[in-house]
């Protein structure tokens, strides 16, 4: 395993009729919900296309002191009059410095002929680690009623890039309470932590592909 990944969603989830504080904790703790969560945010991430940031590292090599002024920016159509702001990416389509590294930070293709650049996820991920904080205002006891209120809580999902061989990794389960005290502070209570067995793992293992 080499690299991870981090993500947090906020999410409102709507209390189900009698439930009440702890009954809404269950559900966080539940593989059910973990699932779930899982099916949510794996599209996000296959459709996220961020170029690597080797290349975006790379880019002032790239840099053509004796390009034409007036060969415009394929991405803001101004002319070229600052030699040091072009640069020229292997697919020999000119851009501004700025205005290319601003374009490669959110999708891996030129902005002209769709050359594809490596991508900052690419390979196979496992995820190792959900963990869902519930978001609550102060003195709210485990037995208080919220059937039917809506919930909001954060998600912190992890994930560790793989090799296809690996088919038994499992993840954690966590929840944790906060409690917003006067909207200037949290207090933050010990986190529920459910580590998965490898035999519930195997059965509940999701697997990504994002190149």
């Amino acid at each position: 395993m080499s690299k991870g990944v981090h993500v947090n969603v906020n999410i409102q989830y709507k209390a189900l009729p009698h439930a009440v504080v702890a009954n809404v904790v269950q559900v966080f703790e539940s593989t059910n919900w973990a699932n779930f969560m899982i099916q949510y945010i794996v599209p996000h991430l296959k459709a996220y296309t961020p170029t690597s940031n080797a290349i975006l590292n790379h880019l002032d090599a790239w840099k053509r002191e004796n390009q034409s002024q007036d060969d415009p920016c394929g991405i803001c159509m101004c002319g070229m009059e600052n030699a040091n702001e072009c640069i020229v990416l292997p697919c020999q389509h000119a851009f501004h410095l700025s205005c290319i590294r601003q374009w490669l930070t959110r999708r891996n293709t030129c902005p002209y002929c769709r050359h594809e650049f490596q991508k900052e996820l690419s390979g196979h991920y496992a995820i190792t680690r959900i963990q869902t904080t519930l978001l609550l205002d102060e003195n709210i006891p485990l037995e208080m009623p919220v059937g039917g209120q809506i919930m909001n809580a954060v998600v912190q999902m992890t994930l560790v890039q793989t090799y296809t061989n690996q088919m038994h990794l499992g993840y954690e389960i966590l929840v944790n309470i906060n409690k917003n005290l006067l909207a200037s502070s949290i207090t933050q209570q010990n986190p529920r932590k459910r580590s998965m067995s490898i035999v519930a793992a195997a059965e509940t293992l999701k697997r990504l592909r994002t190149g």
